[in-house]
């Protein structure tokens, strides 16, 4: 079978390499390669644009949009990996460029009761979220309590009250998820 020779997946119309591998029905993951993807970039800003409105300077580039843990491993390994442009307005969502999908909360885990220690300001909690390829910041929120912002490659550490909690995360592009959880003495 012919794949993405960097996502592994099924090329798209922007892979440029190829290779053969290996496809185990039921149990390889299929999917088109949603990591090259095709984008106007002004030639003078070198900023991203969201659509063809007819200025001069106007270049189509293929870039790889790599989910921001992904690009932390790489960094950390001495591999980085070249960052798309910039959007010209400073969101991708508004503009219809990514629409992507929401972050997932990886931590607390929903609908879990938590356990403080005796001292609420003794015990911490780690909030962390998985974000989509170009996400650069994550806001927390208890209910609509501002509780922080970090970037998806790093967790928030929050010293919760007793009670029910609706925890929510927002990324830098206006999509947002929650999960609930307990936090008992």
């Amino acid at each position: 079978m012919i794949l993405c020779a960097t996502s592994g997946e099924l090329p798209g119309p922007w892979c440029s390499q190829t290779s053969a591998g290996w496809f185990i029905p039921g149990v390889s993951p299929i999917g088109l390669c949603q990591l090259h993807r095709s984008i106007l970039v002004d030639g003078h800003t070198g900023k991203r644009v969201a659509r063809d409105d007819g200025r001069p300077g106007l270049l189509r580039e293929i870039h790889e949009f790599w989910p921001p843990d992904q690009l932390e491993l790489y960094r950390k390994a001495g591999l980085p990996r070249r960052s798309p442009p910039e959007p010209e307005t400073g969101t991708d969502t508004l503009l219809g460029l990514d629409p992507g999908q929401a972050p997932v909360i990886t931590a607390p885990l929903r609908g879990r009761t938590y356990q403080l220690e005796s001292s609420p300001s003794d015990s911490a909690i780690q909030l962390q979220a998985r974000a989509t390829p170009g996400v650069r910041r994550l806001y927390w929120f208890d209910g609509e309590a501002f509780l922080g912002s970090c970037t998806p490659t790093e967790s928030l550490t929050w010293h919760p009250p007793v009670g029910d909690h609706r925890l929510r995360v927002l990324d830098d592009h206006g999509r947002s998820s929650d999960t609930t959880i307990r936090v008992r003495h």
